[in-house]
């Protein structure tokens, strides 16, 4: 059993990040760091309610971080959020 999974949001679909997420909590994960950077940033909230919709109240948000990190010179923004289930 992890501690804590990480997963990168990048070109699959929401369901697909969701789906992995969840597979890892009911296997005994603790917690899921859940990462979008650039244009996926908006993708860890739609991943988050797309858990909570098939979770409901089992799941709760641990932590949450916001900034910009330098990747080859260039800056990109990134939203991380920590979940874990609860039950």
């Amino acid at each position: 059993m992890e501690e804590k999974v990480k997963i990168n949001l990048g070109k699959e679909a929401i369901e697909d990040y969701a789906l992995q997420a969840i597979l890892e909590l009911n296997k005994g994960t603790k917690q899921i760091e859940i990462t979008g950077i650039g244009e996926n940033i908006c993708k860890v909230a739609e991943v988050y309610l797309a858990m909570k919709s098939r979770l409901g109240e089992n799941l709760k948000i641990v932590s949450s971080f916001i900034g910009t990190s330098k990747n080859k010179g260039k800056k990109s923004s990134f939203l991380t959020i920590v979940v874990e289930k609860t039950v």
